[in-house]
Formats: C-alpha cells, sequence, structure tokens
C-alpha cells in the first residue's frame, strides 16, 4: 500500500507554471492588501472590516483598493476565492481513473490528506466561513460553488469505479461523495471540534494518521 501511494503521487505530480498578475502590482501594493484583507476578513468579519483601516495596515494608499479592486466587495471576493479554489486543481488532480480496488482507496486518501492539509494551513478559511457564510451573499456564493465543484468530482470518481466493481452496486455515488467530504474534513475546519475532542485533533500527526486509518476504513466498508 505504501509503494502504491508513492507510484499514486509520482504519477499524478505535475508542475505548474505561475501565472502573472492581470493587475499591475510592481510595488507588492495588491499583495499587501491581499494579506491585510485576509487577516481582518478572518478575524473581524466583512462588515467590522473598514477599507481605510485595510490600506492603513498595508500601508497603502487610500484608493488603493478602488484602482486594484473596484470595491470592498470585490476584494474580499478575491480573498476568498484565493483561500478557497487556489488549492483545488492539485486536489483534483488525484482522482483520475483508478485501475485497481487498492489504488482506488489510495487515491481518496491522498485526496483527503490534502483537503485536511488545507483547512489546516489555512485557518481563515474556517474563520470567515463560520463567522460570514450565512450572512455575505458573496461568502456563501464562492463557498458553494467550490463544495459543489469537489463533491462533483469525488462522486465522478467514486461512480467511476463502481462500473468497475470497487464500489457495490446500489450505492448512491452522490450521498458516498458527501459523507466522504464530511467524514474527512469536518474536524480540520471546526477547530473547536479540535479543541473540545483530542481523538479529532487531526493536527497531530499521530492523530491525524489514526484518524484517517479508522474513518476511511468505516467509509470504504460501507461502499466497497
Amino acid at each position: 500500500m505504501r509503494l502504491l501511494k508513492s507510484e499514486v503521487m509520482k504519477r499524478t505530480k505535475k508542475k505548474t507554471a505561475k501565472k502573472p498578475s492581470s493587475i499591475i502590482n510592481e510595488d507588492g501594493t495588491r499583495d499587501r492588501l491581499l494579506k491585510v484583507a485576509t487577516e481582518l476578513f478572518a478575524k473581524q468579519g466583512f462588515d467590522a472590516t473598514s477599507t481605510a483601516e485595510i490600506c492603513q495596515l498595508a500601508k497603502a494608499n487610500v484608493a488603493a483598493i478602488t484602482y486594484h479592486f473596484g470595491t470592498k466587495d470585490n476584494l474580499y471576493n478575491e480573498v476568498l476565492r484565493g483561500l478557497l479554489l487556489r488549492n483545488h486543481p492539485s486536489q483534483i488532480q488525484q482522482l483520475t481513473d483508478a485501475h485497481s480496488l487498492d489504488e482506488f482507496k489510495v487515491r481518496l486518501r491522498v485526496f483527503a490528506e490534502g483537503m485536511i492539509g488545507f483547512f489546516l494551513q489555512n485557518p481563515e478559511v474556517s474563520a470567515i466561513l463560520f463567522r460570514d457564510a450565512g450572512f455575505h451573499k458573496t461568502t456563501f456564493g464562492i463557498f458553494e460553488s467550490g463544495l459543489k465543484t469537489s463533491k462533483a468530482e469525488v462522486s465522478k470518481f467514486i461512480r467511476k469505479a463502481q462500473k468497475k466493481g470497487f464500489v457495490r452496486k446500489g450505492v448512491d455515488c452522490d450521498i458516498a461523495a458527501s459523507s466522504f467530504a464530511h467524514l474527512v474534513v469536518t474536524p480540520a475546519r471546526t477547530p473547536f471540534l479540535m479543541d473540545l475532542l483530542p481523538e479529532l485533533d487531526v493536527r497531530n500527526p499521530g492523530t491525524r494518521k489514526k484518524f484517517l486509518d479508522q474513518t476511511l476504513d468505516l467509509f470504504f466498508s460501507g461502499i466497497t
């Protein structure tokens, strides 16, 4: 299984070229605005964060947000897209056709590890989602788009495996995909659960491995 995992990672690893920014950023102002805005939106929320505060902490002219993003909503939109979607392509690469049951399991595990790692490395995502998702249309829309795209890819991957006989007939692939995402990602995107329940504290590498071992074993037992 360990050898198979290394082979899967090797086959799906691709070099991605850096895309040049479509907006002039010679002095780094745009990047500073995004960095400060991300921190403030996560800490205070959209409504409690002013453009003046963002510009002051980013050491930028008061007109910089208008110049680079147009509006505060557009800046917020860019922050969310950067947080939620930048990791998406590299994770989806793991969900290519599996040629055996073992490879099917390994690819889903690698995908799960990547998603957990994403939320752990980007705590701002959880902070913004829990604070604003139910109140700010932009937050909900981008979160919904990312969630639906990921679920659709996992569902498609499971459906292909089902056609090859790796997944039982009668399993609803959409339900399986939603269950998979809920099972493996919930602790990582819910910090207070990790604080309350040590067995869910996937910030600890040992706990994360044990959690994935048992959670995925339960998941695979239900669909294969």
